[in-house]
């Protein structure tokens, strides 16, 4: 058989294109092993990209930029007492002794201290208060407690309940005086005996250089009214009540 005869023969074409796709195939292989590196380095590849990814740190945007933001584990607890002053009825406005023991006097304002519960505070005032303010980030509520006059006024803050700030305007120790008071105190009357029946001491106002024969004093008094101004004036020549004057207490 010579060489004309072969590849004349059918067989022989089949082999050889066979022969052709075989070396077609590991040519293919040999390329993608040499573009794809090994596992162990893409799993290396793999971890560097993941501890780069966990150094990158985006800054932090404080807190008080944050429209919303809010914790509640460091919001206060806010509780609120309903408005609870005690009433003066009608008949009882010139009883001195009842309105002393339902408004906050300078004596018990004193007695209120720091830590002190809403429930105690009103024990001891005799009234409760009316709310002012509050705020409800913080947990405190501000209540305004009634006094026996109209110029004087007390503020007490709490914060869960517990009195934290005590506050007072033009709340004094001299005696407040009713309209039951003033009928009662007459001319020729002594200081003492007008300080017997108030029950206290007014705020004096002397004249200079006056001749003790003819020295005057003028006493002032809060009336006791908180729907409108009420004051009392008393003047006293030689410790003897000459004239007597008040406004707003009727």
């Amino acid at each position: 058989m010579n060489g004309n005869t072969l590849y004349k023969k059918n067989w022989f074409w089949l082999f050889a294109l066979a022969g052709i796709l075989i070396l077609l195939k590991i040519t293919v292989n040999s390329t993608d092993q040499e573009d794809t590196p090994p596992d162990s380095v893409l799993e290396e590849a793999q971890d560097s990209d993941d501890e780069t990814s966990e150094k990158v740190i985006y800054p932090e945007q404080p807190k008080d930029d944050v429209i919303g933001y809010e914790s509640q584990e460091e919001q206060k607890p806010l509780i609120v007492h309903q408005d609870d002053v005690t009433p003066v009825p009608k008949g009882k406005i010139d009883d001195k002794a009842f309105l002393e023991s339902v408004r906050v006097t300078k004596k018990k304002f004193n007695r209120f201290k720091e830590g002190m519960t809403y429930k105690e505070i009103k024990k001891i005032a005799g009234t409760g208060g009316e709310m002012d303010s509050k705020d409800e980030y913080s947990g405190t509520v501000r209540y305004k407690f009634p006094t026996m006059t109209y110029a004087s006024s007390v503020y007490l803050e709490f914060q869960d309940d517990k009195l934290i700030e005590k506050r007072q305007y033009n709340l004094d120790n001299f005696a407040v005086m009713t309209l039951k008071d003033f009928n009662e105190i007459k001319d020729g009357m002594s200081y003492k005996e007008v300080t017997k029946i108030l029950g206290g001491e007014g705020k004096s106002y002397t004249g200079p250089d006056q001749d003790d024969e003819y020295k005057t004093i003028v006493y002032n008094y809060q009336g006791a009214r908180t729907d409108q101004p009420a004051n009392v004036m008393l003047i006293f020549q030689k410790d003897r009540l000459v004239n007597k004057e008040q406004t707003g207490l009727d």
